[in-house]
């Protein structure tokens, strides 16, 4: 299995789908007319675009929380998610290489808190 540096690296994590730029849904209408100014927009068409967007980049998003959670040992964890929406309110600017870090150290002071709770 591969850790999620080389997942990263490899860009499994990267939206392949760039986000949907509204201008190429407006065209001139072609009825042949030379001053014909009105413009045909789908707006149906960009909407459904922006939704396969953000559906991809939920997956992406999702799949990374999932496997960094199971890399760093937090994913049985009863209060991964604070840990994780830590980590993520924390380093979020340096994308999903600074988050994962984080985490990193966070799992590590998760750990020591439990060796110190049970001695």
């Amino acid at each position: 299995m591969n850790s999620v540096y080389e997942k990263l690296a490899n860009g499994n994590y990267t939206k392949v789908t760039l986000y949907p730029n509204p201008d190429i849904y407006i065209k001139v209408c072609d009825c042949g007319c030379v001053n014909c100014k009105e413009l045909v927009e789908d707006v149906d068409g960009w909407f459904k675009d922006c939704e396969k967007w953000v559906m991809e980049s939920s997956e992406k998003f999702e799949q990374f929380r999932k496997d960094v959670l199971e890399e760093v040992g937090l994913h049985e964890h009863p209060k991964r998610d604070k840990i994780f929406e830590k980590a993520w309110k924390e380093f979020d600017l340096g994308g999903y290489y600074g988050v994962l870090r984080e985490l990193e150290s966070l799992a590590e002071l998760v750990q020591l808190l439990k060796i110190l709770i049970v001695e």
